[in-house]
């Protein structure tokens, strides 16, 4: 419900109790009780609603933050077994060497 709308309809009503019988001050002050009432509840449901924005919006970047992370960790992955071929590789030939004899083994390892 928009501004004039809940204006008409607190005039009306005002209107209304003051046909039944009650004052100008007891009828203005039950109409704003009863509205006070209806504000709050749509005030309410609007903090409600934009909390729950909130909150799939923080869900929402929190699933892109997630899946980088993710993404940056199976880059690692990769690349951790490439690194292992690699160093793997170069270790069985230092232990060829070792078990050789050959002493230029040494200068390999430093």
């Amino acid at each position: 419900m928009n501004t004039f709308s809940y204006a008409y309809s607190f005039i009306t009503e005002q209107k209304r109790l003051i046909k039944q019988g009650y004052t100008v001050s007891k009828a203005f002050e039950l109409t704003e009780e009863k509205f006070h009432l209806k504000m709050q509840r749509k005030l309410d449901q609007s903090l409600l609603a934009r909390g729950l924005a909130f909150g799939n919006r923080a869900r929402s970047f929190l699933n892109v933050y997630q899946q980088q992370a993710e993404y940056e960790s199976r880059l690692k992955e990769k690349r951790t077994k490439r690194e292992m071929e690699k160093y793997d590789l170069k270790l069985k030939s230092i232990r060829e060497l070792v078990e050789g004899g050959n002493v230029e083994a040494e200068v390999i390892l430093d």
